[in-house]
């Protein structure tokens, strides 16, 4: 399985959005993630399924939505409308087990995230449910943070649980070459990665130093 990039738009210029999800379309990347916050779950506030919307014209990528929201089971139809493609909601917010349902049944790709702080105990038994588990490598709510380096151990672990499953392993969070290698060779298949692409002038190479990492 290749690996894969999937580039954290919230930490492009707000003011050219569009601009940079036309950007992504033309890179290597794998997809464009769309970190929503709510304030409750996270203690910041980001953007909502209305920026998804309006960029769903501007990129074919797989259009991947990280809801770090409280209550996520209430957005999931609007995500979905939206044009998302792959929706992940966190195993900390409430009703996480019926959200993961609903995603399910939208038939988008189901993905759980597990806060640095949360233990892995809480993913076995759905498993056999999800596309994805996102390991968050720092404390979730702002960008250019640096990776905790005892995730790496969590992300080995978690792909022993996973075996044969056909479950990818994304991470997220303090992300550049050094701690997205220590993320692959622990076992994770998606990097998820913001500033260390977007806030560099040349995109494309910030992409292809995550997919040799």
């Amino acid at each position: 399985m290749p690996n894969k990039v999937n580039v954290a738009i919230l930490s492009a210029d707000y003011a050219n959005l569009a601009a940079a999800a036309s950007r992504i379309d033309k890179s290597k990347a794998d997809a464009i993630h769309f970190d929503l916050m709510d304030g409750a779950l996270v203690p910041n506030i980001s953007f909502g399924a209305g920026v998804i919307k309006a960029l769903r014209p501007y990129s074919t990528k797989e259009f991947d939505a990280h809801l770090m929201l409280q209550t996520p089971l209430a957005f999931i139809p609007a995500v979905c409308e939206a044009g998302a493609d792959a929706i992940t909601v966190h195993a900390e917010a409430y009703g996480f087990d019926e959200a993961l349902e609903e995603i399910a049944k939208s038939g988008k790709k189901v993905g759980l995230a597990l806060n640095p702080e949360t233990g892995l105990d809480v993913v076995v038994p759905l498993l056999h449910k999800l596309s994805r588990v996102l390991i968050m490598g720092v404390t979730p709510g702002f960008g250019s943070q640096v990776f905790i380096p005892e995730i790496a151990e969590k992300i080995y672990d978690l792909a022993d649980l996973i075996g044969s499953l056909p479950v990818e392993i994304a991470v997220d969070g303090g992300m550049n070459v050094d701690t997205a290698r220590a993320a692959r060779e622990s076992g994770a298949k998606i990097i998820c990665a913001g500033s260390f692409i977007t806030k560099h002038p040349n995109w494309e190479e910030r992409i292809a130093m995550l997919k040799d990492a």
